[in-house]
C-alpha cells in the first residue's frame, strides 16, 4: 500500500498542550502508513524539550499574519514536497497555513482547532469581533479548508453555531502518554493534615492564577495546612511574587519555575488546581488524573468532558476564589476523597484519553480523507 504523505505543522513557539499534540501526532503516525514530516524553526521553544528526526523536520516557521513573501514560499515548499494530507494546529499557524494554501486541491488541509476564538481577548471587543470574522471564513470555506477536528464535542457544538457546514467538523480528544505518567501508590492522608495544592500552567492572568491565591488566602484563614506548588512562567510572573508577598503566603507557595518533568512536579501534590477563565482541553489535566491526582477546574468548555464532578474532581464556576475554598475544605475534611475520586480519575484517562486513542482516530480521519472524495 502506497504510504500517505503527512506534514504537521504548529508555530512550536511555545511548550503548551497544542504543541504536545502535534509532537505525539508526529512520533506516533505508524511508519508503515505513513511517511511524516513536521514543520518548526530551529531555536522554537518546544524544540528544545523535544527535537524531531533531521530527515523528517523541515525548519520553516508557519507564522505571520501578514508576511505574504513567507506564504508564497511555504506554498512552494509544499508543492514541491507533494503532501497528501497538511495538518495545522492552533490559531496562528491555522491562520498561515490556511491562507498560504488557500484555493490548492491536489491535498487535504486539516486544521485542529484547539482553542475557541470565542474566549478570546475576553469574547469581547474589536480584535475579537475582527478575529471571529476571520476563523468564520476560513473555517465556513473548503477554499480554505478541507476537515475541521475539535478536541472536545463542546467546540464542534460551537463551530456548528456559528454556520460551519460545508466543512466537515470531527471530534478528537486529546491524550497523553500514560507511561509517562505513572499512576502511584497514593498514601491516605489523616483529617487536618497537610495538603498540597498543585497549579502548573503558564502564568497570565487568563489562568486564574490569582483567584487560585485569593483562594489559598482563605483557606490559611481557615487555618487549613497548606503547602502550594506553582509551576510554570510567563508575563505575569513577577506581579504574582509581589502578591504572594502581600498576601503574606511565601511561607507556604513555592515557585518553581517552568518544568519538563511535570509527573515529578504531580508526585508532589494532592490535588491540581486550574481555575482558567478560558481553556478548551487542557492536556495538564489529563497528566494529573493519570497520576491519580483529583482535579479541581472551571466549568468551562472541554473541562466538563475531563472532569465529573464530585466523581474524578471537581467543578467550579469561572472567577470564584469561594468556590475553590469549599472544594478544598472537602479533600480537607474528608481526605479518603483524594483516593478514590483519584481512583476514578486514573480510570477515566485510561479508557478515554491515551495517546493511542487519539492517534487511532488521525489515523482513520487521513486514511478516510487520503481517498477520493
Amino acid at each position: 500500500m502506497e504510504k500517505i504523505k503527512v506534514l504537521i505543522a504548529d508555530t512550536f513557539d511555545v511548550a503548551g498542550g497544542e504543541q504536545e499534540v502535534a509532537f505525539y501526532l508526529y512520533e506516533k503516525l505508524p511508519r508503515d502508513q505513513f511517511e511524516v514530516y513536521i514543520t518548526g524553526e530551529e531555536g522554537s521553544e518546544y524544540f528544545e524539550k523535544k527535537r524531531p528526526s533531521d530527515a523528517e523536520w523541515l525548519r520553516f516557521g508557519v507564522k505571520g499574519k501578514t508576511n505574504f513573501n513567507r506564504m508564497l514560499a511555504f506554498r512552494k515548499l509544499v508543492k514541491e514536497m507533494q503532501f497528501d494530507i497538511v495538518h495545522v494546529h492552533g490559531y496562528s499557524a491555522g491562520f498561515f497555513v490556511r491562507m498560504a494554501c488557500m484555493g490548492k486541491r491536489d491535498f487535504k488541509l486539516v486544521w485542529t482547532m484547539h482553542s475557541c476564538v470565542d474566549d478570546m481577548f475576553g469574547g469581547k471587543g474589536l480584535k475579537h469581533f475582527i478575529s471571529t470574522a476571520i476563523e468564520n471564513i476560513l473555517n465556513r470555506n473548503r477554499f480554505f479548508t478541507d476537515h475541521i477536528v475539535t478536541v472536545n464535542e463542546n467546540s464542534k457544538k460551537k463551530l456548528i453555531g456559528r454556520k460551519v457546514k460545508r466543512v466537515p467538523v470531527h471530534t478528537i480528544y486529546n491524550g497523553i502518554e500514560p507511561k509517562l505518567f505513572v499512576a502511584q501508590n497514593v498514601e491516605e492522608k489523616q483529617e487536618g493534615k497537610e495538603i498540597c495544592l498543585g497549579f502548573i500552567s503558564r502564568l497570565n492572568e487568563q489562568k486564574g492564577i490569582y483567584v487560585f491565591l485569593d483562594a489559598v488566602a482563605k483557606l490559611r484563614q481557615k487555618s487549613v495546612l497548606l503547602r502550594v506548588i506553582i509551576a510554570g512562567n510567563g508575563e505575569a510572573e513577577e506581579e504574582i511574587k509581589r502578591t504572594i508577598e502581600r498576601l503574606r503566603l511565601s511561607d507556604c507557595v513555592h515557585m518553581i519555575g517552568f518544568r519538563k518533568d511535570i509527573a515529578n512536579v504531580l508526585k508532589q501534590i494532592d490535588v491540581l488546581i486550574l481555575p482558567s477563565f478560558s481553556e478548551c482541553f487542557p492536556m495538564v489535566i489529563l497528566e494529573s488524573m493519570c497520576m491519580k491526582k483529583p482535579v479541581i477546574a472551571t466549568n468551562i468548555n472541554g473541562i466538563p468532558e475531563q472532569i465529573t464532578d464530585g466523581e474524578n474532581g471537581y467543578l467550579v464556576n469561572v472567577g470564584s476564589a469561594d468556590d475553590i475554598v469549599s472544594c478544598v475544605m472537602e479533600y480537607w475534611k474528608e481526605p479518603d476523597k483524594l483516593l478514590w475520586q483519584g481512583e476514578n480519575a486514573y480510570q477515566t484517562v485510561t479508557s478515554k484519553f491515551t495517546v493511542d486513542k487519539m492517534v487511532e482516530g488521525y489515523v482513520t480521519l487521513f486514511h478516510t480523507i487520503s481517498k477520493k472524495e
